[in-house]
């Protein structure tokens, strides 16, 4: 017993001093590090990658290391944030817990190596997630230290902007490297480039380094208002160049031909923009805002509904406008479906895409060719987390961002700013963007996240942030 007691001390001053060297200025500039490159390989999304049973990004493995490095920073950020975030947090996590253990899960025998501990991996990457966004706020705790992954961030989005105007012309022309595409593609199992469709004067749609033209136009519209904050807060020289980055990430945002993202973007547009009129007593602004918003509002559902009508504007044809919302209406009625035989916890976290499953037309590989069952896409956050943790997990993703969206739509209105708002607008595009496509939040989403709540904290602690400049 005395030795113990002898002992113990010194083993946790070692602990001690461990946890201190961890929480020191060296992991916190690591992390940092690692963080940059996370927001500067944003646009190799579907190139550079590798297979490990998904498909491993850059910005993916620079953002695990960057938590695993800065974890105490992490833990600083969320306690930084406000309680009812963290309440939001631990209950999503504990919902998709609970669903692993009580879930049906499978797999598909076609897929083996993408379906063996299919929850695991899903829990794994629901806490890369939530950590990601406690990291950014503590890491990035001054001004200096947000615009800087700001500026990353915008960087990223520019030149992934420049090489889908290249692209553009690449595809018509024949010109080398007109697809540097390494992950499969939507179909789940072909790899390299592959017809995505007539858009502007009849030349092909322009998908940059992602799987599709949609998830290129998502990452751009994301970094659009961002781009477009740092160019009113600019001057001089600095100004005309972001102007003229700006110009391109819009052009850009055209030849994806994607009206899908067009649409998001303006209602995210509208509902900021009112919202600062509202800050700055601007009423007649705000009701016009406000009549914009609600005239998108109501014709959305009309265009999504008959297409066809955006055929003339986008130079898609009406068949294939029609056979992307039916894909889309089609995913989201399997999925309610397939929610309703466990609607209070679901099948499991990443069900989603096995019990959407479905064979490829195979004629593309030749005759007599089958395709292999591939996953499959509930085309939504929502639709894919009623599959996954049933209305549980549907009810723990809306109490996180929506105390998210309350807590930082009340920073802007009390203390508006144009980073802020920027962030705010891109974060906005980004969570709805994510509802209308896709089984999961990808990690630019979770990054932009990160961003918009690391700034809304500086907006209400304005002292301490600068303080910490000066320091």
């Amino acid at each position: 017993m005395t030795t113990h007691r002898t002992h113990t001390p010194a083993r946790f001053g070692t602990l001690v001093a461990v946890v201190g060297v961890w929480a020191g200025e060296r992991p916190r500039r690591a992390a940092a590090a690692l963080l940059w490159l996370a927001f500067g390989a944003l646009l190799a999304s579907a190139t550079a990658t590798r297979e490990v049973g998904f498909t491993l990004q850059i910005s993916y493995a620079a953002t695990a290391l960057a938590v695993v490095v800065g974890a105490p920073f992490a833990l600083r950020g969320w306690l930084r944030l406000p309680g009812r975030l963290r309440i939001g947090a631990g209950a999503l996590l504990a919902v998709y817990a609970l669903a692993a253990l009580v879930g049906d899960g499978g797999g598909l025998t076609e897929q083996a190596s993408r379906s063996s501990h299919r929850d695991l991996v899903y829990l794994a990457d629901l806490v890369l997630g939530l950590a990601t966004i406690g990291l950014v706020v503590g890491v990035a705790d001054t001004p200096r230290r947000l615009r800087r992954l700001v500026m990353l961030f915008a960087g990223g989005v520019g030149l992934a902007a420049a090489y889908g105007v290249y692209q553009w012309f690449a595809l018509h022309f024949g010109w080398p490297l007109s697809d540097t595409n390494t992950a499969p593609n939507s179909d789940g199992f072909s790899i390299g480039h592959r017809f995505q469709g007539s858009g502007i004067l009849g030349w092909e749609r322009i998908r940059g380094t992602f799987k599709e033209p949609l998830f290129f136009a998502t990452f751009l519209a994301t970094g659009l208002p961002v781009v477009a904050a740092l160019t009113c807060a600019a001057r001089g020289r600095a100004r005309l160049a972001l102007a003229g980055i700006l110009a391109v990430v819009a052009v850009t945002l055209g030849l994806t031909v994607s009206s899908l993202t067009w649409g998001v973007l303006l209602v995210c547009c509208a509902v900021i923009l009112c919202a600062l009129a509202v800050a700055h007593g601007q009423i007649r602004l705000a009701a016009v805002m406000g009549a914009g918003l609600t005239a998108i509002v109501l014709v959305a559902p009309v265009m999504f509904a008959d297409p066809s009508a955006l055929s003339a504007v986008t130079g898609r044809s009406s068949t294939d406008l029609r056979a992307t919302t039916h894909n889309r209406t089609d995913a989201w009625s399997r999925a309610v479906a397939t929610f309703e035989s466990r609607p209070i916890l679901g099948h499991g976290p990443g069900q989603s895409a096995v019990r959407l499953a479905y064979r490829p037309d195979g004629t593309a590989l030749g005759p007599g060719v089958t395709a292999p069952r591939v996953f499959g896409s509930a085309q939504g956050l929502w639709a894919a987390s009623l599959i996954d943790g049933g209305l549980l997990a549907l009810a723990g993703w809306v109490l996180l961002f929506g105390a998210l969206a309350l807590w930082v739509g009340r920073t802007l209105l009390l203390r508006p700013n144009p980073l802020l708002a920027g962030l705010a607008t891109s974060g906005l595009v980004a969570w709805l963007a994510a509802q209308l496509a896709g089984d999961r939040l990808d990690i630019r989403v979770w990054l932009v996240c990160g961003l918009v709540a690391a700034a809304a904290c500086q907006a209400r602690e304005p002292q301490a942030a600068e303080r910490g400049e000066q320091a």
